[in-house]
Order: structure tokens, then sequence, then C-alpha cells
């Protein structure tokens, strides 16, 4: 039997969580965008962990706003500017109307803050 190297995990790891965060969609993908029209280069779906429905990132834009912030794909969106968003187009909605947005995700047992600004 072969034993998976450090490296294949984590491309196991990775696989297993975009599988799972597809399982759990309520909604579709929404592309967000700045209030100029440029996306902010990030893309989330609704998910349902046991404390509700948060958006979390399914893709980022190389380069873009979102992955200059810090944000990382399977990061979970659990406040935006202090509140816990309800919906997917309640994160659109304070993306495309607030030049700078402040984002507390969960990012395995970790809460970071994470500042994200449009172009």
């Amino acid at each position: 039997m072969t034993r998976l190297q450090p490296l294949d995990r984590a491309v196991l790891a990775s696989a297993l969580l975009a599988a799972l965060g597809s399982a759990l969609a309520l909604r579709g993908v929404h592309q967000l965008h700045h209030a100029r029209g440029d996306s902010v280069g990030a893309t989330f779906v609704a998910t349902a962990p046991p404390r509700g429905v948060l958006p979390m990132v399914t893709s980022l834009r190389a380069g873009g706003p979102a992955e200059r912030a810090g944000l990382c794909v399977g990061d979970l969106v659990e406040r935006i500017d202090g509140r816990a968003p309800a919906t997917l187009a309640e994160v659109q909605r304070e993306m495309a109307t607030h030049p700078l947005v402040k984002l507390v995700v969960r990012r395995g047992a970790r809460d970071l803050p994470i500042e994200v600004r449009g172009r």
C-alpha cells in the first residue's frame, strides 16, 4: 500500500474541503463587485455550518484586492463591518457600497480580522 506524502495529503485535504463546500452550498456562487464595477476578486458560496449560514470563499483572482487583503479559499465570513451576514446578497451589497470592508473570517479554528479595499 502506498503512503501519502505531505504534499499529497495537502492536495487531498484541499479537494475534500472544496467538495464539502459544494455539498453544503445553499445558493449559487456570486461574484462580488466594487461600487465602481471593479471586481474585488473573490467568489463566495453560502454554507450551513452548525452556527448558521456563512459565506465561504470559493475562489480568488490572483493579485486581486481580496487576495492582497489575505483572504484564502475556504475562509468563512463570520462578520462584515461588525455584523454577522444574513445572506450572500448582504455581503455583495456591503462590498459594492464601501471602499473598505472589515471582515472577520474563520480559518480553521482561528478567527482573523481582514480588511478588503477596492482598487
